[in-house]
């Protein structure tokens, strides 16, 4: 599978199974309702989940998810305006 097949399946997968909540800023997941929280990553501080995509486990970062959802497309980077990698809100993000 190349890679544009692969930005295919995680956009679809994130646009079904995720939502972003702008009042509370947060990603929720559709089917629970519940915040997705995720695990850290201990070098930089960014949030991140592992998703399971047709049998391959994918590693997603919450900035990126909340991007896709907001602007319908992954980014290439994305800069946290007020240098906190575990604000994700979407007006912090560039």
């Amino acid at each position: 599978m190349n890679t544009r097949e692969d930005e295919n399946q995680i956009v679809h997968y994130i646009q079904t199974h995720y939502e972003y909540d702008a009042e509370a800023g947060v990603v929720r997941n559709r089917r629970t309702g519940r915040a997705v929280k995720g695990w850290y990553n201990r070098g930089r501080g960014y949030q991140q989940l592992n998703v399971r995509i047709d049998g391959r486990r994918h590693v997603l970062h919450l900035h990126h998810v909340v991007w896709e959802l907001c602007h319908g497309r992954l980014p290439k980077q994305i800069d946290h305006l007020n240098g906190n990698p575990r604000d994700n809100r979407i007006e912090n993000l560039r």
